[in-house]
């Protein structure tokens, strides 16, 4: 089940870097950048059902931080330090002590994962810089 998700996940960011190579990187110079998070699911290695998770995400650049927030305008959570890489024209976080990932396109598409076996969550959604 980790491995299907593994592959799609590698599938939508090998699709989508054709594209994102031609523009620079939104979070270009940005100190913090907010995602919302449109589709969240649980998977079991059989199926998906819906996951209620808090749909804004806080990502601060600078201090290497990112929180969850519900309406947008304040951190509902702790803040969760993280690791960033840019590559091939993707910002890459792994947010510590978590299992979540997220992959970032330059036009601000993200996806990410966050495993807890035997269940892994996936979102999806869209980052812009502020």
């Amino acid at each position: 089940m980790i491995k299907r998700l593994s592959l799609a996940l590698a599938a939508a960011i090998a699709a989508a870097a054709p594209a994102a190579a031609q523009q620079g990187a939104f979070w270009s110079g940005a100190a913090r950048i907010k995602c919302t998070i449109e589709i969240s699911s649980t998977c079991d290695g059989a199926s998906c059902s819906p996951l209620q998770v808090a749909p804004i995400l806080f990502v601060e650049l600078a201090q290497r931080r990112i929180c969850a927030s519900r309406d947008g305008a304040t951190c509902a959570f702790r803040y969760y330090a993280f690791a960033r890489s840019d590559q091939a024209g993707r910002l890459l976080l792994v947010v510590q002590g978590t299992g979540t990932s997220y992959s970032i396109a330059q036009d601000g598409r993200m996806s990410g994962a966050s495993v807890v076996a035997p269940l892994a969550h996936v979102f999806l959604g869209r980052c812009e810089a502020g």
